[in-house]
């Protein structure tokens, strides 16, 4: 039908019934958004039996499997190149990834074929944020997932941003956390990457979730023989382009609003807490197993990039897989980089609270940005 558009619903249509209300029930929906929460509500009540299913058919297995490999998780703050490194990655013949389907229904592979047909029809093609093309069966990061699982997930924080702080500290860091939440996230993320290899039946799983960056601890204690990427970008084209990011994501997921001031407290906020986190447990990692990566010298020639991690983690399989690296990399050069303008005021505050990892990296204000004097 012409012109016919879904009504407005959230991407917790996943979640099982009981995790929904619970994170409903313990958060301030806003007036304007009631019949989100109401039709959210509904859809995740008509999936009840087909996840009666799930945990009869396909979690049993996803229990039982055993990786081939160690997961390779990809670290980095949104907007800092963990998506083009990751899509990247993803066109290897033996890749498994958790796919966009998969991110929000984590609870409905064996039903797959009904819900696909739901969730292609209530999808954008492209990103809002930066026109990157958008599909189902792309790759995607898991916090969504982990959100769409139980209630330990930071990326609550997108439906009820007031207590973003409040979930940072409490399911990126785990401040505070008891044995039994802990044990339960561990659990729960353990059959979800379980499944993503089983959903896309590779056998090298590329993990892309930048809440990862500050959970080392967390994820050595469940991955000890983990493999490790860290890419990084100029923090002042990342505080523009999250930004930006932030701006036009949070009104398709939130319950309630916040100011663009808010949100801008809140990148500045957020960005130095996840890197000393990251600066202060990347040493757990053994060095074998951890390799950084500077988006800028990436992005300019990325093949020679792609080998050099390959061997310098010891995976296997870059020259089959170059050919397919090749021709993804091939079709992205349309894509554009945006340009920015900033304020002297904000870029001061940017630098003065940043400062630490600007300086750690030797990055000034770059070429695509232009400071507006005030």
């Amino acid at each position: 039908m012409s012109g016919f558009k879904l009504p407005p619903i959230s991407t917790l249509i996943g979640s099982p019934l009981h995790n929904y209300l619970q994170l409903i029930s313990q958060n301030q929906v806003g007036s304007a958004y009631l019949l989100k929460a109401a039709l959210t509500g509904l859809i995740s009540a008509f999936g009840v039996p087909f996840r009666w299913y799930e945990s009869l058919a396909v979690d049993p297995k996803a229990n039982r499997h055993r990786l081939k490999n160690p997961p390779v998780f990809i670290l980095g703050h949104w907007r800092s190149g963990t998506t083009l490194l990751h899509n990247t990655l993803c066109q290897a013949p033996d890749a498994a990834f958790v796919s966009t389907y998969h991110s929000v229904f984590p609870n409905n592979l064996g039903s797959k074929a009904i819900f696909k047909s739901f969730m292609k029809a209530s999808m954008p093609d492209r990103r809002p944020s930066d026109n990157v093309k958008l599909s189902v069966d792309f790759p995607q990061e898991e916090e969504f997932t982990l959100g769409n699982l139980h209630p330990f997930s930071y990326y609550h924080f997108w439906y009820f941003p007031r207590k973003q702080k409040e979930y940072f500290n409490r399911y990126a860091l785990f401040n505070n956390a008891n044995d039994s939440t802990i044990t339960q996230w561990k659990r729960h993320y353990r059959k979800l990457l379980n499944k993503a290899v089983l959903n896309t039946e590779g056998t090298q799983l590329f993990v892309k979730n930048p809440v990862n960056t500050a959970r080392i601890p967390l994820l050595l204690e469940t991955y000890p023989e983990a493999k490790f990427i860290h890419i990084y970008r100029n923090p002042i084209v990342v505080y523009l382009s999250t930004y930006k990011f932030f701006a036009e994501l949070f009104p398709t997921l939130w319950f309630h609003k916040i100011s663009e001031d808010e949100i801008k407290e809140m990148i500045l906020w957020t960005y130095p807490a996840m890197m000393e986190q990251y600066f202060a447990t990347r040493d757990l990692i053994p060095a074998q197993n951890l390799i950084e990566v500077k988006y800028e010298e990436f992005a300019s020639d990325p093949l020679p990039y792609l080998e050099n991690i390959f061997k310098y983690l010891r995976l296997d399989g870059f020259e089959q897989s170059e050919p397919a690296f090749y021709d993804y990399l091939n079709s992205q050069k349309s894509h554009r980089v945006n340009s920015y303008q900033i304020e002297r005021k904000l870029l001061n505050e940017i630098q003065e609270r940043w400062w630490d990892t600007i300086k750690r990296w030797g990055y000034d204000v770059p070429p695509e940005v232009e400071v507006i004097e005030q």
